[in-house]
């Protein structure tokens, strides 16, 4: 037996539409976006059926045709079944058309009258456990998510001793606008533009700490400000709290094209260091790099020469300060070209965690070698990062002095290609997700 479970409208004004329904026949809002005006959608229920009522030609009303949004007043109708695939071969039987945006959990249909149908297996929406804000957390309507290199090599399994990565609570960073406020939240309002570092970010909803929360400077696009978050307090929290850079130092990050790496060049070269060199093996990024700040990028295919190249280009002296991101491969030449009293800190280990390490040449130079790492890291010290970076360099960002970098994006139903785009190595800095708000 199929029961219907919700009514999507399309309206010119879905607030004024909203309140109309609400007066009268006293349905309940659920949600609206934004969460200040619901001039985009808001979402009514009887406690069952919900009343999805949706801008007439808005980015997020389902399109039905050529055109955005082709249908005015009764958009569709939702059904719930038990058994989705007999439901649709029926329909089909009847001559039943299936419709662009057709999903397999979300199937729909043009029946014989012109009515549009969303088919769904009974029970789908009640599997889900929709967030809610616990004190001093908000939940916000995610807009753009980051995608992070950690997050493959981890759901590979190429650190071992990693638990797999949960899918349900992927993702790590996010912008969009905050939908609700848990108890003892202060300075945030619903409606609000922020981006922040967050567990489970790959999603519609996501639960933050208001500490971690930052706003997005007017005027950013949504997939800008998802590609701040978890690359800048990383680069910050080795750079400038673990790696204790100081004016006129010398600074190397290694993969330089990688997001944290692009970040880490633009910090380095903010705060004063000099040089700022950066490595790459794809010469072809070159110029990318040293617009983002590097004086000098260094080639690594050939072991032998950019030891020399480093050295050259530092006078001599080495390097003050490296951020690594590569990991064992380049732990022994890394160690050749750091100065006196030069700190080393390990950001990641994408290309292996075992390296060569002349302990002697360590100990000569004085060195120090850091490792950083978030999976350690208790919820107050993750926290902590958060709050370093917006209190040093949140109003860079605001001026434009530091900048996202931002090399494709992805809508969110395509995380397999962002994937398989980010392993191949092709990009200079982040890769975003793009969250549809279709279906909220």
């Amino acid at each position: 037996m199929a029961r219907i479970k919700h009514i999507a409208l399309s309206t010119d004004d879905p607030a004024k539409t909203a309140e109309f329904y609400k007066s009268v026949f006293g349905l309940t809002e659920l949600r609206r976006t934004p969460a200040d005006t619901g001039a985009e959608g808001v979402w009514l229920s009887d406690g069952y059926i919900y009343f999805a009522i949706l801008k007439y030609g808005g980015e997020d009303t389902p399109n039905l045709g050529d055109g955005p949004s082709t249908v005015k007043g009764i958009h569709h109708i939702g059904f719930y079944v038990d058994d989705v695939e007999q439901t649709c071969a029926t329909l089909e039987a009847a001559s039943c058309t299936e419709c662009p945006g057709s999903t397999k959990v979300n199937r729909k249909y043009k029946g014989p009258d012109g009515l549009m149908m969303d088919v769904r297996a009974r029970g789908w929406d009640e599997q889900i456990n929709w967030p809610a804000p616990g004190p001093g957390q908000v939940v916000v309507a995610v807009r753009a998510a980051g995608t992070n290199r950690g997050e493959l090599i981890r759901g590979a399994q190429l650190r071992p001793g990693n638990a797999p990565a949960s899918p349900a609570r992927a993702g790590t960073e996010f912008a969009g606008e905050i939908a609700a406020l848990g108890d003892g939240v202060s300075g945030w309002t619903p409606g609000d533009r922020v981006m922040g570092r967050a567990v489970g970010s790959y999603a519609q909803h996501v639960v933050a700490h208001q500490r971690a929360l930052m706003r997005i400077p007017d005027g950013m696009p949504w997939a800008e400000a998802a590609a701040i978050p978890n690359v800048f307090v990383t680069a910050h929290d080795a750079l400038v709290t673990n790696g204790a850079a100081k004016p006129g130092e010398s600074v190397m990050v290694t993969a330089g094209p990688s997001g944290v790496g692009t970040a880490a060049i633009q910090i380095a070269r903010h705060i004063g260091a000099n040089p700022v060199l950066a490595t790459t093996r794809t010469p072809a990024k070159a110029a990318a790099l040293h617009a983002l700040g590097a004086h000098e990028v260094v080639d690594t295919r050939d072991a032998g020469k950019w030891v020399d190249a480093v050295m050259r280009a530092t006078a001599g002296r080495g390097v003050d300060v490296i951020i690594d991101h590569v990991g064992g491969p380049m732990l022994a030449d890394n160690i050749q070209v750091l100065a006196l009293k030069a700190r080393l800190v390990s950001v990641g280990r994408n290309a292996g965690r075992v390296g060569d390490c002349d302990l002697d040449e360590i100990a000569r130079k004085r060195a120090s070698i850091i490792g950083v790492t978030f999976r350690t890291r208790t919820p107050e010290e993750s926290l902590a990062c958060s709050e370093r970076f917006a209190a040093h360099l949140l109003g860079a960002v605001a001026t434009g002095a530091l900048k996202p970098v931002l090399d494709r994006t992805f809508p969110f139903e395509r995380l397999a290609d962002a994937h398989r785009y980010m392993l191949s190595d092709a990009q200079t800095g982040k890769i975003v997700l793009e969250v549809s708000d279709s279906g909220r």
